[in-house]
């Protein structure tokens, strides 16, 4: 029900000024807050059947048309004193007690109108010498200290003399705090008595009320007991101990998180070839690797005692490696003892930079296990190397990494420079350092990526005629000894194909790579993954009698329908198609996924 206040009518006043009016007007009357509702967005509008917010009207209204012609008994209204007045829906009652439609910007007098509080009492007849008058009671509040932390509602309540009414009080906290209702209303003017509990609805009845009291209630976090276990993986840490946390605090030694503990002095779960992720609990927590707690919902919420069990997930190698103790996937080991995929289609895709790669395998020639990627298309078609006429008849030379006096290859510096780093650059397509301009900044590696990927040496030995034995094409294991050798490139010394006066070195850091011949063969060659019906380098040294200028490629329109063949042996000035290839860090770690290319590895450090 509405009550109007005892000064009804000012005047002078645009709508919007008026409407800022009726809503401070409820605080010039402080001595009537006991009476009448000061919480915001009350339902002023009235459309004939229902009461309904208007935009912009919180604690304070004006009367509605349909309120005006509700009011009228024939032609005559206690709501028309003879003086114009806005009304809700931005008409204006004028002197003729007419409602009337008139811009919202011009001057008109105001008519507040407040709603009274449920329970409030008066005494009087209602008429103009006997108004109704409000019977003074007692204000009892309870509330929180720190809003931001809960409520607690509805907590603002009318009480009278010698009365017993059961009041609801619904607390609304947000789950990291404690409250004690009991311990805030001890000793307060007035008896509390607890009629029921439900979740957080509390209801009690209050009596015996002397005065006016406020309750404000202090919420303290709350001390829960996290208890630590490796469910039966990984030894050490805080396996079968707990410890106790308080929110905005930390972790504690004792129940009443009085003894504080720093994480960074807690020892680490330990489990062979995992990594340690951290903890998970049944409700939603997060207990991070370095013992930082977190919700999905809110930061540090915890609400009651939990159990946290250690999350371990393998390294990349460490899952391949179990792949094939398991005799999964088609995976196989060569005698140098490196695991390998083979085979036309095995599950060996992986999600990389954004797009789609294939693992090679899992490689130890370079100490700590590493795992071997190769992108599954290649990045364009460039030569190995090209150098001016006058430097091995412009064909280039056979040296992949730089040495004293050498800058490395061309094909290496676009993939650790150009193509590694996303930019724009040279690149060489043809003979006599024949260049274009390329843009790798979309295609390149991006710099998110970079964060998986080893700086390591790259092994770019020679191969064919070291070998007393090889009479062709070598065989995977010859490739593989070879490229892993220190065999030079360079046997010849003169002539227009070997001028080039380049000390050749068979070893090389670097980021990016090529996977090299004996990756090719042991994968299975024509009948393999790694066969793309077109050209590609690979990063094997063919050392010519007569040239410094010879690499080994799998070229097309050579290779034979027997699997043996590589291809062709060519000109490091020859532009042919590049896939490149990386070694990932040691600690990279399988996310999801299972190889198949539907469901490629997702991979992660």
């Amino acid at each position: 029900m509405f009550v109007f206040l005892p000064i009804f009518v000012m005047a002078d006043k645009t709508f919007n000024d008026g409407k800022d009016l009726a809503n401070n007007y409820i605080y010039s009357l402080p001595e009537y807050s006991r009476y009448l509702k000061t919480n915001g967005n009350q339902p002023f509008g009235f459309d004939g059947t229902k009461v309904t917010q208007v935009d912009g009207f919180s604690t304070g209204g004006f009367l509605s048309t349909k309120e005006y012609e509700r009011s009228k008994n024939g032609n005559s209204s206690y709501l028309a004193p003879g003086i114009e007045y806005w009304l809700i829906n931005r008409q204006r009652l004028n002197i003729k007690s007419e409602p009337i439609n008139n811009d919202s910007n011009m001057m008109s007098g105001v008519r507040v109108t407040e709603y009274v509080l449920h329970g409030a009492r008066v005494k009087g007849a209602g008429t103009q010498t006997t108004p109704w008058e409000f019977v003074d009671g007692y204000t009892v509040k309870i509330g929180t200290t720190d809003r931001t932390k809960g409520t607690i509602s509805e907590s603002y309540e009318h009480v009278y003399p010698n009365s017993e009414t059961a009041y609801d009080f619904s607390l609304k906290l947000t789950g990291k705090y404690n409250v004690n209702i009991e311990e805030c209303l001890k000793n307060k003017n007035g008896k509390f008595e607890k009629v029921s509990e439900n979740g957080n609805k509390i209801q009690y009845k209050v009596t015996k009320v002397i005065s006016d009291f406020i309750c404000n209630i202090d919420l303290g976090a709350s001390c829960n007991k996290v208890k630590f276990t490796n469910n039966g993986k990984g030894t050490g840490g805080m396996d079968g101990k707990s410890l106790y946390y308080k929110y905005g605090s930390g972790w504690y030694n004792d129940e009443k998180c009085s003894s504080s503990v720093t994480p960074s002095s807690i020892t680490k779960p330990t489990r062979s070839g995992y990594i340690f992720l951290g903890y998970k609990t049944t409700d939603k927590i997060i207990i991070d690797k370095d013992l930082k707690l977190y919700s999905k919902y809110n930061d540090e919420s915890i609400t009651n005692n939990l159990t946290a069990t250690a999350e371990w997930d393998g390294y990349f190698t460490t899952y391949i490696t179990e792949l094939y103790n398991s005799g999964l996937d088609g995976l196989t080991k060569d005698s140098h003892n490196n695991i390998r995929y083979n085979g036309k289609n095995p599950n060996n895709y992986v999600t990389f930079n954004g797009e789609q790669w294939r693992v090679v395998g899992v490689f130890v020639d370079s100490g700590e296990p590493k795992v071997k990627l190769v992108r599954e298309n290649n990045i364009g078609s460039f030569v190995f190397d090209s150098s001016v006429r006058g430097v091995n008849n412009g064909y280039g030379i056979n040296q992949w990494g730089p040495t004293e006096t050498y800058t490395g290859a061309d094909l290496y510096i676009l993939l650790n420079d150009t193509y590694y780093l996303s930019k724009i650059g040279t690149c060489y397509v043809g003979r006599d350092n024949k260049t274009k301009s390329c843009d790798f900044r979309s295609t390149g590696i991006k710099s998110e990526t970079r964060n998986l990927i080893a700086n390591t040496t790259w092994n770019a030995g020679a191969t064919n005629i070291y070998f007393s034995n090889v009479t062709s094409i070598p065989n995977a294991s010859q490739f593989y000894d070879g490229e892993h050798s220190n065999n030079s490139g360079k046997k010849c010394s003169g002539g227009d194909d070997c001028n080039d006066g380049v000390t050749r070195n068979a070893k090389a850091s670097g980021y990016v790579g090529l996977i090299g011949a004996s990756d090719y063969k042991y994968a299975g060659g024509k009948n393999s993954y790694l066969y793309h019906d077109e050209s590609m380098w690979l990063l094997s040294i063919y050392c010519h009698e007569g040239s410094g200028r010879a690499m080994y490629s799998v070229y097309t329109s050579n290779v034979q329908n027997d699997s043996s063949k590589v291809g062709n042996v060519n000109c490091t000035g020859e532009s042919q198609n590049v896939y490149p290839a990386v070694y990932l860090k040691e600690d990279t770690i399988r996310v999801s996924g299972n190889g198949k290319s539907s469901n490629p590895y997702i991979i992660s450090r």
